[in-house]
């Protein structure tokens, strides 16, 4: 393989939406367009499925944000992060 993606949809909690959680491109195979087109398959996919929402997640300085981005996902905030410094 040259890529990979996973998704997971929680059919009990709730039945129309997924997430796509893994996304990976060989390092020798990346900025060919792999990893754009296999998130637009994953989305073909789940709608297939009757999945009517997408949720992803990723640093703002990973390439998929752009890549994100530019399929029409959009900032979400979810959860907040806690730091404590200890001594």
């Amino acid at each position: 393989y040259i890529g990979m993606t996973s998704l997971s949809i929680y059919h009990k909690s709730e039945p129309f939406k997924a997430w796509t959680e893994t996304l990976g491109v060989l390092k020798q195979f990346r900025r060919q367009g792999i990893a754009t087109a296999l998130k637009i398959k994953a989305i073909q996919n789940l709608l297939d499925k009757g999945i009517t929402e997408v949720r992803t997640d990723n640093e703002l300085n990973n390439p998929m944000y752009k890549i994100n981005e530019s399929l029409g996902f959009h900032a979400q905030p979810s959860s907040l992060e806690y730091l404590k410094t200890i001594n």
